[in-house]
């Protein structure tokens, strides 16, 4: 057994064996072997426990909140073979581009991950946190460098999310707010809101709070065991007479 030694001058290998007594006798093989020194280097899996569809894996286009801890599962092997590496150094990390919406100002983010050594010879996991300073279209990516002679290719992996940092913000009310309204018996009432990732009554859920329904306590005020449950998709509701209030969490 022996090791070929990293910077030789020739990416090729002779072989030769010899005897060592009175009659010498040597054989030399008559191939070249390649010495194979370009590397392999991918994600094999990205998962999160915070998922918005169900399941640990990370979809495309999958809404995440800021600070969601990720695991990206990261392994290396040489391309030509598939064998694995004996010896060497390799580095990898995990970046994150943000594109922020342009109500943010559409601006382009790095987030630099830190560089993790590989395992020789084995997958390694690389754990890192999403950023928390904007929203918006999300970019995870992979990149690697080595200080050995080995050609890396790096299959960079580049999944897309979006990233949301923003709470949902109340963009329009019918009736507008403080607007006159008059004494119909039946009076549609309705709330928009935007959110960046988009709402879902799986993971959101509306409350609402009408005075002349709800106010147990008869004192005019939106008390938090009053407020009662609302899917986001039909906040709709129907008033019956004049001078009632109402009001919305979630």
């Amino acid at each position: 057994m022996f090791a070929i030694t990293d910077g030789i001058a020739t990416p090729y290998l002779e072989l030769s064996v010899a005897t060592n007594s009175t009659v010498l006798t040597s054989y030399t093989a008559p191939t070249l072997t390649t010495i194979d020194n370009e590397l392999s280097v991918e994600v094999l899996s990205l998962t999160s426990s915070f998922s918005s569809v169900g399941g640990a894996s990370v979809e495309a286009m999958e809404t995440f909140p800021g600070e969601t801890p990720m695991t990206a599962v990261v392994d290396h092997a040489f391309s030509n073979s598939d064998a694995r590496l004996l010896n060497g150094l390799i580095e990898a990390r995990i970046n994150v581009e943000v594109v922020a919406t342009p109500e943010l100002g559409g601006g382009v983010y790095s987030n630099p991950g830190m560089w993790t050594t590989l395992t020789t010879g084995s997958t390694t996991t690389i754990e890192f946190t999403l950023p928390n300073g904007t929203s918006g279209d999300a970019r995870v990516w992979l990149e690697a460098r080595t200080t050995d002679d080995f050609e890396l290719e790096v299959f960079a992996f580049n999944r897309s999310i979006v990233l949301n940092n923003e709470g949902p913000v109340l963009t329009s009310t019918s009736p507008a707010y403080a607007a006159y309204s008059n004494k119909n018996e039946e009076r549609i009432v309705s709330f928009t809101f935007n959110d960046v990732g988009g709402f879902s009554n799986d993971t959101v859920q509306g409350y609402l709070w009408i005075e002349a329904l709800h106010d147990a306590s008869q004192d005019g005020v939106a008390d938090l065991n009053e407020y009662q449950p609302t899917p986001m998709s039909s906040l709709t509701p129907v008033m019956n007479g004049p001078s009632q209030r109402s009001s919305m969490i979630q």
